[in-house]
């Protein structure tokens, strides 16, 4: 936990908030249906994943809120096809494979970076930190 989310919980937990970060699903999804919103929680499961304690309270909690939560079990042929499509996408971007086998790969998606990064470059990194003041 950083020094600024440190901040913003102890905050939380003296307006007498439980505050919870571990367990929260891979996907919250929206969309409005005859003009209601809809709110689902998705957690998605590989082939040889397994649900957490964390995760089973998270969605308890969730589904008490009246959020509808979903496990979307993945099978291995699913898995497989995505890793072999010459395409695929990534954190909202497209990655070309370059003859080499599929591998995670992280894109920065601010306007002024278009090289991979497995974090934030500084410029927003630093715009980051001045938009999260308390």
């Amino acid at each position: 936990m950083t020094a600024a989310e440190l901040v913003v919980f102890e905050k939380l937990q003296s307006e007498g908030f439980a505050v919870v970060n571990r367990g929260w699903p891979d996907f919250l999804a929206f969309r409005i249906v005859n003009g209601i919103p809809e709110l689902r929680a998705v957690e998605v499961k590989g082939p040889t994943d397994r649900m957490s304690e964390y995760q089973r309270n998270m969605h308890d909690l969730l589904a008490q809120a009246g959020i509808k939560v979903q496990v979307v079990n993945v099978v291995r042929s699913q898995v497989e096809e995505v890793k072999s499509r010459p395409n695929r996408i990534v954190l909202g971007k497209w990655v070309k494979k370059r003859g080499k086998k599929p591998r995670n790969v992280r894109i920065h998606s601010c306007s002024h970076e278009k090289k991979p990064f497995a974090r934030l470059c500084q410029k927003c990194w630093d715009l980051r930190q001045t938009k999260s003041t308390v």
